[in-house]
């Protein structure tokens, strides 16, 4: 592999080398963009073929990397034929960290100073989008696990990167690209009505849980379930490999819906705001919908978490094992 000492590859000024083994190079390497130093790992061309195949696999070789799977990290990406991984984490070689930086769990991405779910709630891969949620239920649904709603400004952030995009791969409107064209349904509002909103805890981990849940409760849980699959026309997550914002956030536009809490912190009972349109109705990385009480539900509404990153110092004496020992002052 070529030598990227003292060269600017993207946006990354390769600054020094500081290993070498069978999982590729890393080298100290600033940021200019955001003026940070990080990790750059540059990747021999038969990882590089499997790092580039999705997220997922990104983030497993990532943690093959380092030998941690809570590790997080920036973007990987190919630039002038070399795969690289910018690393959002602090690696010492036996000496002092690289990067005294806070870093995500391995299920969210870091986006400026904070961490973002992959995907939408349940934030599993493939897995369907959670719906029926009020704003309320779904801050409890992330506070369970450690986490928050994103802001409106986080998530706009993440959606349209630092160049501002209205949409998370670029400037222009492509139908389809993301989960948004599909053919609205109308809906019995009478039938949603039946949902029992004890089902909609912090407990579910899936869809079909959720509406199996809804159906065991009385009649009217069963027809507003059956209403709501009917309607539903979510896809799993990251199956539009090509709706990604330049982080690697996948789904923002379109698939569901997805309640956030405002930062200007709204009016009573009107705290949040519907964020990326959905399935049958593309929505720019910048609009908002603030006119839904906390206590609305819906069959298209979703959301997604946030948190603030975590501060962890990953030490590595074997390059080419990757045994590492972590800290963290904070439970992911």
């Amino acid at each position: 592999m070529q030598d990227l000492f003292g060269r600017t590859l993207g946006h990354y000024r390769i600054v020094e080398k500081i290993g070498a083994g069978g999982m590729g190079v890393v080298y100290r390497a600033h940021d200019e963009p955001l003026d940070r130093d990080v990790a750059i790992r540059a990747l021999p061309e038969e990882v590089a073929g499997a790092a580039q195949d999705s997220v997922n696999h990104r983030r497993l070789l990532l943690g093959r990397m380092v030998g941690d799977s809570q590790a997080g990290f920036h973007s990987s990406r190919m630039t002038r034929g070399i795969c690289l991984m910018a690393l959002s984490l602090a690696v010492m070689w036996s000496g002092a960290p690289l990067v005294a930086a806070g870093v995500c769990p391995a299920d969210m991405i870091q986006v400026d100073g904070f961490c973002i779910d992959l995907y939408e709630a349940p934030n599993q891969a493939e897995g369907q989008p959670l719906v029926m949620y009020t704003f309320d239920e779904a801050e409890a649904w992330c506070q369970q696990r450690g986490r928050r709603l994103c802001f409106d400004d986080e998530w706009t952030s993440a959606c349209a990167g630092a160049t501002g995009f209205p949409y998370p791969y670029g400037v222009t409107h492509i139908p389809g690209l993301c989960n948004d064209d599909k053919t609205w349904l109308g809906y019995n509002q009478s039938l949603l009505d039946g949902w029992p909103a004890e089902v909609s805890s912090v407990y579910v981990t899936n869809l079909e849980e959720l509406l199996d849940a809804a159906r065991s409760v009385s009649p009217s849980g069963q027809a507003a379930a059956d209403h709501v699959e009917f309607l539903y026309q979510g896809d799993g997550a990251g199956s539009s490999p090509g709706c990604v914002s330049t982080d690697d956030v996948l789904d923002l536009c379109g698939n569901v819906e997805e309640w956030t809490r405002r930062r200007d912190g709204g009016t009573t009972f009107f705290n949040g705001s519907l964020k990326g349109g959905y399935w049958a109705e593309p929505r720019t990385c910048q609009q908002a919908v603030t006119s839904h009480s906390n206590p609305y539900r819906f069959y298209q509404l979703g959301f997604r978490c946030c948190s603030e990153p975590l501060d962890v110092e990953i030490f590595s004496d074997d390059f080419e094992t990757g045994n590492t020992t972590a800290w963290s002052n904070r439970v992911p």
